[in-house]
């Protein structure tokens, strides 16, 4: 369909009047490339409506569990799909640009079906708004099951959908967004609410990646070469500054949300339920152990003395109130307890680990 339309105006030249079609130009693509906004549109409110467009570069992330190599192919596919998507963009605003009146432009949403052949423009439009829409179902569905797994929300009707086929889950995604169409025409909210929620899916991913990369982790062995914490500091500023451009008050809604989740999640959800690790712990690590090696024996002061216990036991469970005592006594010093247990390691190795 896309190709039809740059074939059309390149060919055609006769005038259209019912859809605003003139024949492309250099001087109306020059004349309608400076903005001109009408009524209540602005720069941050087209960008919210247009930018839904490019979140289906992450479909690939939401199939990443059945990509025979993903650590390869995630990087790449993305990479193939934002160049040609934004070579495909860019072509596309110049072609109607330069091929149609500006004042159609504001008032007309249908401008490529003047500017194509209807027979071959509708049916590739409608393949490619059925494959972006099951993209969009079969990731949302995958999604909430991986929610539904870890429990992360505790609902009873939530927790079944892990149990569903992946069949029935796109259907229930199905049904919900058949829920939220019967509220009406609300396309500009809508968009401007899932234009923040995938911003703030990016901002997740981006610190996420920065907070691993920053700590050093050894399982952490990201195979594109252009990563680096840097890349991804970049990414998380840039997610923030897009979604206070858009809206600030939603932005600051979003990002609340996103906090009282977080500190939510913390308190609510048991680590050794789910599959996924916490990044506090190996940042509480990092910082710990780079601060500990900031310590320096030579500006030591009998002022800043504190007692540093360590206290050997032969059973922990007899020995609780002197245990109780050793760690009052240390005063914020350090408070370490070893336990004796004699015979060779094979007979002893089931009590240590207890």
């Amino acid at each position: 369909a896309i190709l039809d339309v740059w074939l059309f105006v390149a060919t055609e030249h006769k005038p259209h009047d019912n859809g605003g079609f003139v024949g492309f130009s250099w001087d109306r693509l020059k004349d309608n490339w400076e903005p001109s906004f009408t009524g209540d549109n602005s720069f941050p409110t087209t960008l919210s409506i247009l930018f839904p467009g490019v979140t289906g570069l992450m479909s690939g992330v939401c199939l990443s569990g059945e990509l025979r190599n993903g650590a390869k192919a995630i990087p790449r596919g993305i990479g193939y799909a934002w160049t040609m998507s934004l070579i495909t963009y860019v072509a596309m605003a110049v072609v109607i640009a330069g091929a149609f009146e500006r004042e159609r432009l504001q008032v007309g949403y249908r401008a490529m079906q003047f500017a194509s052949h209807i027979y071959v423009f509708l049916p590739g439009e409608m393949c490619s708004a059925f494959a972006a829409v099951l993209a969009g179902l079969v990731g949302s569905s995958r999604v909430i099951k991986a929610m539904a797994k870890d429990d992360l929300i505790p609902i009873k009707a939530f927790r079944a959908l892990n149990n569903m086929s992946n069949e029935k889950s796109i259907l229930v995604v199905w049904a919900i967004i058949q829920l939220i169409l019967f509220l009406g025409d609300q396309y500009e909210l809508a968009s401007m609410f899932a234009s923040h929620g995938f911003l703030a899916n990016f901002l997740a991913l981006n610190v996420a990646t920065l907070l691993t990369s920053a700590t050093s982790l050894p399982s952490f062995r990201p195979v594109y070469n252009f990563f680096s914490a840097v890349t991804a500091l970049c990414g998380s500023i840039a997610c923030v500054v897009v979604m206070f451009t858009m809206s600030p008050l939603t932005a600051a809604i979003v990002i609340s949300l996103m906090l009282a989740m977080l500190f939510l999640s913390d308190a609510y959800i048991e680590g050794d339920k789910v599959s996924w690790g916490d990044a506090s712990q190996p940042l509480v690590f990092y910082l710990v152990r780079k601060w500990l090696l900031r310590l320096d024996e030579r500006k030591e002061h009998i002022k800043h003395w504190r007692p540093s216990v360590i206290q050997i036991v032969g059973d922990p469970l007899c020995s609780l109130n002197l245990m109780h005592l050793a760690n009052n006594l240390k005063k914020g010093g350090l408070y370490e307890l070893a336990v004796v247990v004699k015979g060779s390691f094979a007979d002893t190795a089931d009590a240590s680990f207890q």
